[in-house]
């Protein structure tokens, strides 16, 4: 398991830019995907493509543990967008991401990072 704090509009932003690389692809879904990778210099990678293009983002924030995990991009930012709070706590575990903020708790299922 892993988490991270991060301020939301930040993470917004990297996952609206890294958005724009990403294509759908029915033949490989977790190329669809939007892929978030803690470090242990505490910051965030996110990354996108479409096989042709990647474009990547880093981030510096409060990391505990590292890890990898591919969310659908589109639905993660929906979400990220209807959130009211400042600061966003994301945590992966097992095949789901929890987003936590002061007023709520979301789950999303996860690709297979393999």
């Amino acid at each position: 398991m892993f988490s991270f704090k991060i301020n939301r509009k930040e993470l917004l932003n990297s996952i609206q830019l890294v958005s724009m690389s990403i294509k759908d692809n029915k033949i490989i879904p977790a190329v669809s995907g939007l892929y978030i990778q803690g470090t242990k210099d505490n910051k965030i990678l996110i990354r996108g493509t479409d096989l042709e293009i990647s474009i990547l983002c880093e981030i510096p924030c409060e990391v505990n543990g590292v890890g990898i995990f591919i969310v659908k991009p589109y639905i993660f930012q929906d979400y990220l967008k209807e959130m009211n709070t400042d600061i966003v706590e994301i945590s992966h575990q097992d095949s789901k991401v929890t987003v936590k903020s002061t007023h709520s708790n979301s789950e999303f299922a996860t690709y297979d990072v393999r």
